[in-house]
């Protein structure tokens, strides 16, 4: 890993702080996904492809924290991050 993202990856938060990270950055992809959407709808008329393989992506990722539980043996990370992960993604999807 790179020297400098290697400070920021391996800080130790505090769980508010965790939260508040996790709930901007899944604001910054909300933004970015309506961005992208009103960029489509007024250059294309129709934003529906990409809001629907968004959607689809999204899903796909909620559907991994399932198969990391199954998957104990392979090292894939704390089930906890996972499971926060599955939590911003869930909110992003609705």
């Amino acid at each position: 890993m790179r020297p400098e993202l290697n400070f920021v990856f391996n800080r130790n938060y505090s769980f508010a702080a965790q939260r508040w990270l996790s709930l901007l950055a899944t604001v910054i992809a909300a933004l970015m996904s309506f961005v992208v959407l009103w960029w489509l709808s007024i250059r294309y008329g129709r934003p529906d492809f990409f809001s629907g393989y968004t959607l689809l992506g999204t899903c796909f990722l909620l559907v991994l924290l399932s198969a990391r539980k199954r998957l104990l043996a392979i090292p894939l990370g704390s089930v906890n991050v996972w499971l926060q992960i599955h939590i911003y993604t869930g909110i992003l999807a609705l």
